[in-house]
């Protein structure tokens, strides 16, 4: 890997919208400023970023989905002063959304390499095995179950489509969990959970506003927590959805914290922006302003 150059580009050669990319990527290539990458997995991913930032690399262009920011902000996760950009080429590019990434290539790529980089805040899960980043949001309990049973044909062939067509598959199935939450002022809340979302940015599973109160650097996680119920409860949800105002529901509580606790009987796994944890969390915690990342002039971020 060069000695000294500004910018390093991980590009994922398996994301969504990677046949509408090649264009873009022969500008990336072709910059004498910039080294592209494209790694064989998660942990070669976030070697190459650490690598690059131990070389001198000043900027991560993040090309791919949230997965692949994912690995950008662990490899970048011990170097605060460079700097995060993201091209939109995943199957959703929800983060992309709360950042006000431009969905198409050329504008993103001109944001990428000319923006000015904002401290937005990232998420952390502790298991008993693992701690790693991410920037979205993590969905356990029946949401986890849909992006369990998606496979990549599927986001390939439907987009971000296959996450509602998956979801009515469980609809019929739904599994309760007994979970106790410890939010950061020692409090405990014991309830019997459909999903549970811990969230940093707004949307997930195909631009699907989960987290509508969600700011990017507000030094708090948004948690949903959906309690288990009756089928007409999953109508009443999904109705007051369609309308923006699913919050209203009995069944949903929404809360900000900056770091909770979770233990459940059976044990909630979760997916994180799409990628499956093999193991139960322990602990989620907001790391503020955590990545210095380039945003779009929407945002959803603060005024200050």
């Amino acid at each position: 890997m060069p000695a000294d150059f500004d910018t390093l580009v991980i590009w994922n050669p398996n994301a969504g919208r990677v046949e509408d990319s090649a264009e873009i990527k022969h500008q990336l290539a072709s910059r004498e400023d910039a080294t592209l990458l494209t790694p064989d997995g998660t942990d070669d991913a976030i070697a190459k970023v650490r690598e690059a930032c131990v070389h001198g690399a000043r900027k991560v262009i993040a090309a791919g989905g949230d997965g692949t920011i994912n690995s950008v902000i662990n490899g970048i996760a011990d170097f605060p002063e460079v700097e995060l950009a993201v091209l939109p080429l995943g199957t959703a590019n929800d983060w992309c959304a709360s950042l006000g990434i431009p969905d198409d290539l050329n504008e993103a790529l001109d944001l990428a390499l000319n923006g000015t980089p904002r401290a937005i805040d990232v998420a952390e899960l502790v298991t008993a095995t693992q701690t790693m980043r991410f920037a979205n949001i993590a969905t356990g309990g029946n949401s986890h179950r849909v992006t369990e049973s998606i496979t990549t044909e599927q986001k390939q062939t439907w987009g971000a489509m296959c996450y509602l067509l998956n979801g009515l598959s469980v609809l019929g199935d739904l599994h309760s969990f007994d979970a106790t939450i410890s939010w950061d002022d020692g409090v405990s809340t014991t309830v019997p959970v459909w999903n549970l979302i811990v969230a940093n940015g707004q949307t997930t599973a195909g631009r699907i506003r989960i987290a509508p109160r969600a700011l990017l650097d507000d030094g708090l996680l948004d948690i949903v927590i959906i309690e288990e119920g009756t089928l007409v409860d999953v109508a009443s949800i999904a109705g007051l959805y369609l309308f923006d105002e699913y919050l209203s529901s009995g069944k949903v509580n929404y809360k900000q914290a900056k770091s909770i606790e979770v233990h459940s009987v059976p044990p909630i796994k979760f997916s994180i922006d799409g990628d499956l944890v093999d193991d139960a969390p322990i602990r989620f915690r907001v790391v503020e302003g955590g990545v210095k990342t380039i945003v779009g002039p929407d945002a959803c971020c603060g005024n200050a």
